[in-house]
Order: structure tokens, then sequence, then C-alpha cells
């Protein structure tokens, strides 16, 4: 299998070490060779971007599948953003 799995880091403060401690590959024949981003989401979800590929996953801490977004052969997504509410208004839509 060619390419890294989206890996978010776990860093400690008192040591300044990092270790690995979660990954997800995916589908096999999936790749994205820029870009990208892994962001943890609501309780132990992962939304994972794989920008060149124009695909968007949520995965919970199991790497089971929570839902995907796929766009059209071609389509790059760029970096994601996770917003828990689309129902945002006034100051909350500054705050972020």
């Amino acid at each position: 299998m060619s390419g890294s799995p989206p890996r978010p880091p776990a860093w400690s403060d008192d040591v300044e070490t990092a270790e690995q401690v979660w990954d997800y590959w995916g589908d096999e024949d999936l790749y994205s060779f820029g870009l990208g981003s892994v962001q943890r989401v609501d309780g132990d979800h992962t939304m994972v971007t794989w920008s060149t590929a124009g695909r968007v996953e949520e995965v919970d801490a199991d790497g089971e599948l929570v839902w995907r977004l796929e766009t059209d052969l071609g389509t790059g997504v760029g970096y994601t953003t996770w917003l828990p509410n689309l129902q945002l208004s006034g100051a909350d839509m500054y705050a972020r």
C-alpha cells in the first residue's frame, strides 16, 4: 500500500513527545497526493479529507464509516472544517 494514512498524533506536554494513537486507511485504492486533513469531531469521531481524491469521510473510533461525501472525478476538496450546526446566526457566525 502506498502513501500514508491519516494519523492524528497525541501530544504529551510533560515530556514533549508524540505517539501514534490511531490510524485510518480508508479504501485500499484511495490515494491523495497532497493537501488533506484530519480533524476530531463530536465524541470519538474523526473527519478525514482526501483532498485531491475528492472525498470527505467521517469515521468512528473503530474506523467504521459514519458518512461519506464523494465528488465527481477531477474535483478536489481542499481543507475542511467541521461545523456541528449550520444554523448559526449573529455573533456565532463570527466566533469561529
